[in-house]
C-alpha cells in the first residue's frame, strides 16, 4: 500500500513538472508580480516606521555582511524612472570581502525585505546602478553600496 501511495505521489510531480510551473510557483510569481512596482504613486507617503520594519526583515538572515540605510529624501542618481520617482530609499551593501558568499546573503536580505513590504502593503523596486561611490563619500559609509531599493505603494 505504501508503495503504491509512492508510485502515485511521484507520477502527480511528473504531471506538474510536465506542465510547467507548479501551483506554490505560480503563487510566488503572483506575489513578486503585486510587489514589483512599475511605478510609484507620488501621492503616497512611506512612514519611518514602515521602512524601520522592512529593514528589520533583512537583519533576519542573520549576517554581519549585510548592511542597511534609510536614504533620506535626496536626489540619488538613478538610470531608473520608478525609482527616481519614489522618495523612501534602502541602500542594501556589503561590509568587507565581496565573494559570492556575501552576494548570495544580499540576495536572500532582498528577498526577506520584499517579502516584508508585501505584508505591510508596499512595493519596492530595485536596482544595482546607480553612483554607489557618490553615495559612499555623501554618507560616509562603511560598506560598499550594491542595490538600492525604492519603496512606496505601486500606481494603479
Amino acid at each position: 500500500m505504501a508503495d503504491n501511495f509512492l508510485e502515485k505521489r511521484q507520477e502527480s510531480y511528473r504531471e506538474q513538472a510536465a506542465k510547467g510551473v507548479t501551483k506554490k510557483a505560480n503563487s510566488v510569481l503572483r506575489l513578486a508580480e503585486k510587489g514589483a512596482a512599475i511605478s510609484f504613486d507620488s501621492s503616497y507617503k512611506v512612514r519611518i516606521d514602515q521602512l524601520e520594519k522592512i529593514v528589520e526583515a533583512a537583519r533576519a538572515v542573520d549576517s554581519h555582511a549585510v548592511q542597511c540605510l534609510i536614504v533620506p529624501n535626496c536626489v540619488v542618481g538613478v538610470r531608473n524612472m520608478p525609482l527616481a520617482q519614489c522618495p523612501a530609499k534602502i541602500l542594501l551593501g556589503i561590509l568587507g570581502a565581496t565573494d559570492a558568499e556575501c552576494f548570495i546573503t544580499v540576495g536572500r536580505a532582498l528577498q526577506m525585505m520584499q517579502l516584508q513590504a508585501a505584508e505591510i502593503g508596499l512595493s519596492v523596486s530595485y536596482t544595482n546602478k546607480f553612483d554607489a561611490a557618490n553615495l559612499e563619500d555623501a554618507f560616509s559609509l562603511h560598506f560598499k553600496p550594491v542595490v538600492l531599493l525604492a519603496v512606496g505603494r505601486a500606481a494603479r
